[in-house]
């Protein structure tokens, strides 16, 4: 989210594609692992249901707020006897000079908070919305753009307090040895076992700090060595799957795939295309 705040409004501005304020039928359901080339985010008002982001899956509750970005697999399902009630939002970043949507991100991600508390959100939700429906308001996009802007800085200093207030040794060592030795693969239960905690502290805190599971975020952090191994060096695709402690190609492609959008030959192709020029 930092790269957001610190492109807009001097480089990029908001645009909002849709929004919609509504308690949602029974029929409601996001199909399985779609990736939208736009940015999505969700502010849960009420009720329940599921979002499952990348497989995972995370419940919804009232004030709860899910931000899924370009090409990041996700769906949804209500909780029949609860339905939510939901603003879910679907928006671009765009260049201020080319008005062009631009990507500020190198891969495609999620983000989950429930912040504390709802009612400051809900407020600004809601304004954001009456500004959105305001059609012949004069300066609507600018002022839309102004209040997301304020979503996201808020959401940011929240969680960096939030770190700071509840910062854990334990759980920042297992973040650094993933991004250290990404082919060290261990389960959860050894992850909490080695920081001294049970398996649902260490699930807890870890998505509490980083915004993802354990599994998400050692899957990403294999992605990008293999993106590096695969841009940097003359390693075929089944030698990066088979350092990288892959059963098989299939099975690295599939994940790859997963968090990049594309297949592993896309950036072993483009390497060899960048040694062409």
């Amino acid at each position: 989210m930092r790269k957001i705040i610190d492109s807009v409004p001097y480089r990029c501005h908001f645009r909002i594609h849709h929004f919609h304020d509504v308690t949602v039928p029974p029929s409601w359901h996001i199909e399985e692992n779609r990736r939208n080339q736009d940015l999505h985010l969700l502010f849960v008002k009420g009720g329940h249901g599921y979002y499952w982001l990348e497989g995972e899956e995370e419940p919804l509750h009232s004030g709860k707020i899910i931000f899924v970005s370009h090409a990041f697999g996700h769906s949804a399902r209500p909780v029949l006897s609860d339905l939510p009630s939901i603003m879910p939002m679907r928006f671009g970043i765009y260049d201020n000079e080319s008005n062009r949507m631009v990507n500020l991100f190198d891969h495609p991600f999620c983000m989950v908070y429930s912040p504390e508390p709802a009612l400051n959100y809900t407020e600004k939700f809601d304004r954001l919305f009456r500004y959105f429906m305001a059609s012949d308001m004069a300066g609507r996009e600018q002022l839309c753009s102004a209040v997301l802007y304020e979503i996201f800085a808020n959401l940011t200093n929240d969680r960096l307090n939030r770190r700071s207030a509840f910062h854990d040794e334990r759980i920042v060592r297992i973040r650094q040895q993933i991004d250290e030795s990404p082919n060290h693969r261990m389960t959860v239960h050894e992850w909490a076992e080695q920081a001294g905690l049970s398996v649902k502290q260490c699930t807890r805190l870890f998505h509490q700090y980083y915004g993802a599971t354990l599994k998400q975020y050692h899957i990403r952090a294999l992605a990008r060595q293999a993106r590096f191994l695969l841009n940097e060096t003359r390693m075929s695709i089944s030698d990066v799957a088979e350092q990288l402690g892959f059963p098989d190609v299939y099975s690295f492609s599939k994940q790859y795939k997963k968090v990049t959008g594309h297949p592993p030959l896309v950036d072993k192709r483009s390497r060899h295309n960048g040694q062409d020029r």
